[in-house]
């Protein structure tokens, strides 16, 4: 059966050489598009088309998160599979790809950067010392494939909400066993910017959507019917830093209580 051409599906997005580009996706509607053609879907292939559009020079991310540290207390960065998507876990198959080492939000990594990411040793999920700071720091695009909705992946606004101290988060310790790249294993402890659930928001996805496409950050398009998208994350950051701040997520997230005393200082974040 003849392989789906990738390349098409790629073309609107017009990733070019040396970009530093992470991956969202949803891979059931391009593999229904290419059953209907009597075609099979490859995600390696996928994977193979990116590597072209970026070359040597440049960098992909794959996230490949997985909750079984921060559930179970157990985590093997060699055998733990993505909880977040299938191309991930074929990343993972491959001996391109590097993972960086946080148990819970840990990238699939190939390219320029590949050395520098899986070097990094961070405790926490978010803040000035992970992934996520590096690729606002180097103006990396985050692309959606089969996504139609920016706020079902967009994960780096979390490093956004952490560096604006929201108040509906704060930062919850997990221990752990810990297995790494060589087969080692020790007791460990990492960090994570949780969500206060005794507060309840609504999440307005087109809000999100309006306020980075208002400041020139992100786009929408498809392909064969496919939704893709890119947020631009450098240009993105002053416009979402702004939204937790200044703005007290007006137009994005709709809470359970009074916005004013939410952000006002008065009100006492719940950990539990």
């Amino acid at each position: 059966m003849k392989s789906f051409d990738c390349d098409p599906l790629l073309t609107p997005l017009d990733i070019r050489a040396g970009e530093m580009i992470y991956v969202s996706s949803e891979l059931l509607l391009p593999m229904w598009r290419a059953k209907k053609r009597g075609e099979v879907f490859e995600p390696d292939e996928l994977i193979d088309a990116l590597q072209r559009r970026v070359t040597n020079e440049g960098t992909l991310l794959i996230p490949a998160y997985n909750f079984d540290f921060s559930n179970k207390g157990s985590y093997d960065i060699r055998h733990s599979k993505s909880s977040v998507g299938h191309l991930a876990n074929v990343a993972m198959e491959r001996s391109d790809f590097v993972r960086t080492r946080h148990p819970i939000h840990s990238l699939m990594v190939w390219g320029r950067e590949a050395g520098t990411l899986q070097e990094m040793d961070n405790l926490n999920s978010f803040g000035k010392d992970t992934p996520f700071a590096l690729m606002i720091e180097r103006g990396a695009r985050e692309i959606g494939i089969g996504l139609s909705a920016y706020g079902k992946a967009t994960t780096f606004v979390h490093e956004v909400e952490v560096e604006a101290r929201v108040p509906y988060r704060f930062t919850k310790r997990f221990t752990g066993s810990y297995t790494d790249e060589n087969g080692k294993t020790m007791e460990r402890t990492f960090l994570y910017a949780a969500r206060d659930y005794s507060l309840t928001y609504t999440k307005h996805e087109e809000g999100l959507a309006r306020i980075l496409e208002e400041n020139g950050a992100s786009f929408r398009t498809e392909a064969d019917g496919v939704p893709l998208y890119s947020v631009d994350m450098k240009k993105a950051y002053p416009a979402l830093y702004r939204l937790f701040t200044t703005d007290r997520c007006e137009g994005y997230l709709d809470f359970s209580i009074d916005r004013d005393y939410l952000f006002g200082g008065g009100y006492e974040v719940c950990r539990d």
